[in-house]
């Protein structure tokens, strides 16, 4: 299902049509970020950050990667973004709410949701929580201009 307006997904189950979900990833370090994004300019990571449980996921081709683990043979996409269809698209490869980002030790990477979900704008509602498999639709996210 193609979204038809600016979504973030965390933590996509494996069975989804837009981001298909190689496998999981187990525990994997956040040790690249794309400081020149628009979405994480002004964070400032300290690498490693361990995060678990991850997935899988190739960034498509549409999409930058933002945060990044790597193995062996290759980069692993933990987070990335971009325009499809003409709406603002991210998506989180990690199970944020079990790396307690809420804590004092995470918040460059509730920076970095707060970011990707609303492009750096305070929020004008009230903050909804969810648990990871639960969706929810958004309705009336605020329209940027700008590099994604």
């Amino acid at each position: 299902m193609e979204p038809e307006r600016a979504s973030l997904y965390l933590f996509p189950p494996t069975n989804n049509q837009l981001f298909p979900v190689l496998g999981p990833g187990g525990e994997l370090s956040i040790l690249d970020w794309n400081e020149t994004h628009a979405a994480i300019r002004t964070l400032r990571l300290a690498a490693p950050q361990s995060v678990d449980p991850t997935e899988i996921i190739d960034a498509p081709p549409w999409a930058d990667v933002l945060l990044a683990s790597r193995n062996d043979t290759r980069e692993i996409p933990l987070a990335f973004a971009g325009e499809h269809h003409g709406h603002r698209t991210a998506c989180v490869a990690f199970d944020w709410p079990t790396e307690g980002v809420l804590s004092a030790d995470h918040v460059n990477l509730l920076l970095f949701f707060s970011t990707s979900s609303t492009g750096s704008r305070r929020p004008t509602a009230p903050v909804t929580v969810l648990r990871t498999g639960d969706v929810h639709t958004i309705a009336d996210l605020p329209q940027t201009h700008g590099s994604w």
